[in-house]
C-alpha cells in the first residue's frame, strides 16, 4: 500500500468496473429454467468464482513484475507474464486479452439489449426498440442501438476515463437499486418478492443500506470533471423519461 488507504479507494473506484455485469444474468431470466433458484444461485457462484480468479491474479502480477512497472504499463498483465516467459508471452496474452474483452461486450450487448427491450415494452422509450426479429427470436433492433452507442466511447481514446465512467454510472445505479429496495419495503409492504435480503430491523434492510451507503462513498472518489459528465449523463436519461412518459399520458 505505498499511497496508503486513499490509494486503495481510488483503485476500488476504478477496479468497480470488472465486477460490473454479474447482475446482467436476471436480465434473460425470462430464457430461463427456474429463474427463481438459478438466476440467484448464477449470480452467486459467478461472483465467488470471479473475485478468487481477480485475487489470484493480482497476486501473480505484483510477484512477476514491480508495482511501478505494472503502474506504468499500457498492458500489466502481459507485462508481468513477459517478465517470467519472455516477450513472445506478451504478444500471446494480448491477444488472449483481446478476445476477452470480445466475449465480455458479446455480454453486455445480451444483457443491455434485454433491459432496453423491456424498457421498450414498458413504453417508456420508442416502439421499435421493443419488437422481436422474426427469424432469431431476438431484440436485434435493441442489439443494433446498443451497439451503436457503445462504439462512441472508443472515440474518447481513453481507457481509463470510459472505465471510471462506466464504474461511476454503474456505482450510482446500484445505490438507486439499493434504495428502491427500501423504499419498497414500506410503500409496497405486501408485494409479492421472489427474492428475500436478509438480515432485517423490522421492515428496514441492514444491507441494501449498506450497500447504498457504500455506493455513495465511492462515488465521492472520483475526480470532479468525471462527476460532472456522469451527472449530465444522469440528468439527460431522467429527462428523456419524462419526456416519453408526457408522450404516453398524452
Amino acid at each position: 500500500m505505498p499511497f496508503g488507504i486513499t490509494g486503495i479507494l481510488s483503485a476500488a473506484a476504478l477496479i468497480f468496473f470488472a465486477y460490473i455485469g454479474f447482475e446482467d444474468i436476471a436480465n434473460i431470466a425470462e430464457e430461463t429454467k427456474n429463474p427463481r433458484k438459478n438466476v440467484s444461485r448464477a449470480i452467486l457462484i459467478s461472483l465467488l468464482i470471479s473475485t478468487i480468479l481477480y485475487i489470484l491474479v493480482s497476486i501473480s502480477a505484483v510477484s512477476l513484475a514491480d508495482w511501478k512497472d505494472l503502474g506504468e504499463s499500457n498492458a500489466p498483465l502481459a507485462l508481468a507474464v513477459s517478465n517470467a516467459l519472455g516477450n513472445k508471452a506478451f504478444t500471446l496474452l494480448s491477444i488472449v486479452a483481446l478476445f476477452a474483452t470480445s466475449g465480455t461486450v458479446l455480454v453486455i450487448l445480451v444483457a443491455t439489449s434485454r433491459m432496453v427491450y423491456g424498457i421498450s415494452k414498458d413504453r417508456t422509450l420508442p416502439k421499435i426498440l421493443g419488437s422481436v426479429n422474426k427469424d432469431t427470436k431476438t431484440p436485434a433492433i435493441a442489439v443494433f442501438t446498443v451497439m451503436f452507442f457503445s462504439m462512441i466511447f472508443v472515440l474518447i481514446e481513453n481507457i481509463s476515463t470510459v472505465a471510471h465512467l462506466t464504474s461511476l454510472m454503474a456505482l450510482t445505479t446500484f445505490a438507486t437499486v439499493n434504495f428502491s429496495l427500501i423504499l419498497l419495503r414500506y410503500k409496497m409492504p405486501r408485494m409479492r418478492r421472489e427474492f428475500h435480503v436478509p438480515l432485517n430491523i423490522g421492515k428496514f434492510p441492514i444491507i441494501p443500506f449498506l450497500g447504498m451507503l457504500l455506493c455513495m462513498f465511492m462515488v465521492s472518489q472520483f475526480e470532479a470533471k468525471l462527476l460532472v459528465l456522469g451527472l449530465w449523463t444522469l440528468v439527460s436519461g431522467i429527462a428523456a423519461y419524462f419526456i416519453f412518459m408526457k408522450r404516453i399520458i398524452e
